[in-house]
């Protein structure tokens, strides 16, 4: 079997119901996590037996090792955080909302297919 394609999670809150779903998949490992809450993420780091924690979403984001970023932040982050990685071609999978008006929405739908990412 192929290499587990590595996924880092952005924000535990609902993002920890995405960590337990990622964590079923034969196909994906949960690397690394990432929240404002640093007890929140020693607890699902231990509950989970997650590598790796960090303290700022870029650091997932610019990790070359991490192909998938689960993002689960507050929503006015989300628009910001998609668009760095579509920039570091990371397939991405988000909470709703994707983001919050339809600028937003058509430069993540420009960046999307400019770099040919899911």
């Amino acid at each position: 079997m192929r290499n587990k394609k590595k996924v880092g999670g952005i924000g535990l809150g609902i993002g920890e119901k995405h960590i337990k779903e990622f964590i079923k998949s034969k196909s994906i490992t949960v690397d690394t996590i990432c929240d404002f809450n640093k007890y929140k993420m020693q607890n699902i780091k231990k509950k989970y037996k997650i590598k790796n924690i960090v303290n700022n979403a870029n650091e997932i984001i610019n990790n070359h090792s991490i192909e998938i970023v689960s993002i689960a932040s507050y929503d006015n982050f989300h628009f910001d955080q998609i668009v760095k990685s579509i920039k570091k071609i990371k397939s991405i999978f988000v909470e709703n909302p994707l983001c919050l008006n339809f600028n937003q929405f058509n430069k993540i739908s420009y960046l999307l297919k400019k770099y040919e990412v899911v």
